[in-house]
């Protein structure tokens, strides 16, 4: 009998060690350095963003270059892809700037959109993460441009509290 509930405690402990190990996760909030090595953005070398990973699936991110020219974040939907790795896909509109300063009243008219994918492999510790990204450049009829296409990588931190 106590054999019978030795091991049947063991079996439960284990069980429950299992379900409750969490698997790894994006969602929250990081901050990330991104580098193109190619396309229009491969000139910028101080590229930053902020990721939002919402549970379920979304994401919103937004770069220090969102008001050059004005845009708004990009808006996507993030998976995980097995172990550490999770895929994202989003879009992000392009505005053009004004012929002429008169215009500038006028704001800032659209002019195509970008859609990124980024491959994302999650650190152990689950506070960082490395990724592959590449984009494609749309005019606003649905052209692709493949000259101004590219591809970088980045290195983000998860955002959290100090500790005090």
């Amino acid at each position: 009998m106590v054999k019978k509930l030795t091991l049947r405690t063991a079996l439960l402990t284990g069980l429950t060690a299992l379900i409750g190990c969490a698997s790894p996760t994006l969602t929250g909030t990081w901050r990330s350095h991104e580098k193109f090595t190619s396309g229009d953005y491969a000139a910028v070398n101080d590229l930053e963003c902020l990721y939002a990973f919402h549970q379920g699936g979304t994401m919103t991110e937004s770069s220090n270059y969102d008001s050059l020219p004005p845009c708004p974040p990009a808006y996507g939907i993030w998976r995980h892809t097995g172990g550490r790795t999770f895929e994202s896909n989003s879009t992000f509109y392009i505005s053009k700037p004004p012929a002429k300063t008169d215009e500038l009243v006028q704001g800032w008219p659209p002019n195509g959109r970008a859609d990124v994918h980024e491959v994302i492999t999650l650190s152990p510790d689950g506070k960082s993460f490395d990724s592959a990204l590449t984009y494609k450049v749309f005019t606003l009829d649905g052209k692709e441009l493949p000259a101004a296409a590219g591809a970088g990588h980045g290195h983000a931190m998860r955002l959290e509290f100090a500790k005090p």
